[in-house]
């Protein structure tokens, strides 16, 4: 089953799942709740070719953190490689399953050369459940 804008708001309203803070309604739609990139982001040299197996170990032993002041923007050389999270914190349950996609309103008009809207990850709770903020992926290629 697909939730659609009413069931969302009718599982948080009865706890079903939680996102915290709590999208405003216009960040609801139907199937679908916009979630904000967060500041903070770990930067990988793009001279590295990594084999992620244990991406928590990758992260603490490759990556470098930053944070990019709200408003301002992360810029990414060709090839570079980066790790976002979500603002928001998503709790859900084991009988429910997510898709997390990265998404722009402008990069296919004004840089149609730059691929900024790539689908990445799916969020599975078949065998275990997930916390988010989870890590998203931003590449620029």
């Amino acid at each position: 089953m697909i939730y659609s804008d009413k069931d969302i708001m009718d599982a948080l309203d009865v706890g079903t799942f939680t996102i915290d803070p709590r999208p405003a309604r216009d960040d609801i739609s139907p199937s679908a709740v916009d979630l904000r990139l967060h500041n903070i982001f770990t930067v990988f040299d793009s001279e590295d070719k990594l084999e992620v197996a244990d991406t928590e170990r990758v992260v603490q032993r490759y990556g470098d953190t930053v944070d990019i002041p709200v408003g301002d923007y992360l810029e990414l050389k060709p090839g570079a490689f980066a790790l976002g999270y979500t603002r928001e914190h998503v709790d859900l349950p084991m009988n429910l399953a997510a898709r997390v996609e990265g998404k722009s309103s402008l990069a296919g008009w004004v840089f149609p050369f730059i691929r900024l809207h790539q689908p990445y990850m799916r969020i599975s709770t078949a065998t275990s459940g997930w916390r988010l903020p989870t890590l998203a992926r931003l590449r620029v290629g």
